[in-house]
């Protein structure tokens, strides 16, 4: 992705990663400080089989609604426009 994002700033784009500090020297915006996925990875080391997925896909649905609920004020923050590229 920081490919694309080099690319499209040579074509005079502005880019920000969001929710991404592993940017490769490209501009981001930090995510917000409730990180589901680094706080639970000692419980989820020690868990295995169905229980889990079921925790995974919790902790990352957790993930997923905090990003969302805050996208509005990142948008805002970041100047108004906020493009996704999706690799399929």
């Amino acid at each position: 992705m920081t490919a694309l994002g080099r690319q499209l700033q040579a074509r005079n784009h502005e880019i920000i990663f969001p929710y991404s500090s592993g940017a490769g020297g490209l501009p981001y915006i930090s995510g917000p400080e409730k990180d589901h996925v680094n706080k639970d990875t000692r419980e989820m080391s020690k868990i295995q089989g169905d229980h889990a997925v079921e925790f995974s896909l919790r902790m990352l649905l957790a993930q997923t609604e905090t990003i969302l609920k805050s996208l509005p004020a990142t948008v805002t923050a970041s100047g108004g426009t906020l493009s996704f590229v999706v690799n399929p």
